[in-house]
């Protein structure tokens, strides 16, 4: 029985693999001719595949959360290189196949793991100086974990899974910072604050299919102590009451699953990401704050809140295969409900950059195109967008879709500030490609329908963005 995603595809990739390679390096050493590797795949891979993984692991069955008809071809096994490097360590330890499974003699072990050794020295000779295709710096807490195992000699993570999680999280903007109501920044209401906050706790995370970078499932609960502090900016008003600056502390739950197969951009190309928080705070001062009559506000000691978001990609239905990979469609939903949360503590919604997709956790902050970057801290929210991309080159996408969103918003009354529901509504398009210096360009233009600037609603954003890998 297949226990563990990440060992299933490293057995089964070793299967398909060393059967593969062993003929063409014999072939290659007699003669020193260029090896079909896609006839050597049909002709002997094939018949392997569906004798020992195909029960099990096909399409149709996918145990363990683990399909390995994705090894359409050669080429597809070529793109996975980590599932090979995984395959060295679990053949070499005699870990995988389990130990209740059929076991391979000892010639065919060792056949796989020369096989399997000797493609990833290939590909290591192939790439020698080349830091590989990927553009943007994605270090997800998987990464960190092996980064801090690797310097140090400590890991945080089990062999099971479990790992103590630790956590540290600062916001300390250089400059005082208002809140937009209708469109306008209030000076009176701008302040310097900020808070620290360290969290510790237990967690879970799994490797899951496909297994690329990133792939996985992990859940923590942590406990985060912290301070928030607050001063006076220039222009804040003289009557507008400074909140106190306090201890806080939070209980947090966190819940991430990402299958999401990105391109050669690290752009999404075919899965899907999930997740979910759930914060409950305290903090130990909570006196009145703001201008009475204008934006006073009574808060309380406590606030929670719970966060839900969604998105995926996959090919345009009714298409073949090859025409599936240049087009595909896109959909995201994220929803959130709160209760005593405010400009300190909200989950914040606004536009810029669409990072959706395109790392581990970028996905769970909610994108709405034509706002202000955050520019809404709403106690509830829904967000759903849908798209279209087309890939121009190999090199090159272009997006273009539509985004709604339903939230409560500060809205000017009387001469005061209230809270209101909104409808908001968006367009956008998006151009992306490889750039100098192995960097990602994107050039964006948003229309918000129903964002207001100066009173009236409707406003233009372009965005730019240039990322690389440092």
């Amino acid at each position: 029985m297949v226990t563990h995603g990440k060992r299933s595809a490293g057995w089964l990739a070793a299967t398909l693999v060393a059967a593969l390679l062993a003929p063409a390096t014999a072939t290659s050493a007699r003669a020193q001719a260029p090896v079909d590797h896609e006839a050597v795949f049909a002709q002997q891979l094939r018949p392997l595949f569906t004798r020992h993984c195909g029960k099990c692991h096909s399409t149709a069955e996918a145990k363990g959360d683990l399909d390995l008809e994705r090894f359409d071809s050669f080429a597809a096994l070529r793109r996975e290189p980590d599932v090979w490097r995984d395959v060295v360590d679990q053949l070499a330890n005699g870990e995988m196949p389990p130990a209740k499974a059929p076991q391979p003699g000892a010639a065919e072990r060792e056949q796989m793991l020369a096989g399997v050794r000797a493609l990833l020295a290939e590909l290591a000779r192939a790439q020698a100086g080349d830091p590989g295709p990927v553009v943007l710096r994605r270090l997800d807490n998987a990464a960190f974990t092996y980064a801090v195992r690797d310097l140090t000699g400590v890991s945080t993570l089990d062999a099971k899974g479990r790992e103590l999680m630790v956590t540290f999280e600062n916001w300390t903007w250089p400059a005082a910072t208002g809140e937009l109501a209708d469109g306008r920044v209030d000076d009176g209401a701008e302040l310097e604050w900020g808070y620290v906050r360290a969290g510790i706790g237990p967690g879970y995370r799994t490797n899951v299919a496909p297994l690329a970078q990133g792939n996985m499932i992990s859940t923590d609960l942590l406990v985060e102590p912290g301070v928030l502090y607050f001063g006076r900016a220039d222009r804040t008003a003289a009557d507008f009451e400074l909140p106190e600056s306090t201890p806080e502390v939070r209980l947090r739950w966190l819940l991430r699953h990402d299958a999401m197969l990105r391109n050669l951009l690290e752009l999404p190309h075919e899965g899907f990401v999930y997740g979910a928080d759930a914060v409950y705070g305290y903090r130990a001062q909570s006196e009145s704050w703001g201008r009475p009559g204008i934006d006073a506000v009574e808060p309380d000691h406590d606030d929670a809140q719970a966060t839900l978001y969604a998105f995926g990609i996959t090919g345009v239905p009714g298409l073949a295969a090859a025409s599936q990979e240049r087009n595909r469609l896109t959909v995201s939903l994220h929803a959130h409900l709160g209760d005593g949360v405010d400009r300190f503590s909200a989950q914040r919604v606004g536009g810029g950059p669409d990072l959706r997709g395109m790392e581990y956790e970028s996905s769970a902050r909610p994108w709405l195109p034509g706002a202000c970057f955050n520019e809404f801290f709403p106690e509830h929210y829904v967000v759903a967008s849908a798209g279209y991309r087309r890939e121009l080159a190999f090199f090159a996408h272009a997006d273009v879709g539509g985004t709604i969103a339903w939230l409560d918003r500060d809205t000017v009354r009387g001469g005061g500030v209230a809270r209101a529901d909104d409808t908001l509504t968006a367009l956008s398009v998006r151009l992306s490609s490889a750039f100098v210096g192995r960097t990602l360009l994107q050039i964006g233009y948003a229309h918000a329908f129903d964002v207001v600037r100066d009173g009236e609603r409707g406003v233009d954003q372009v965005t730019v963005l240039v990322s690389g890998r440092f």
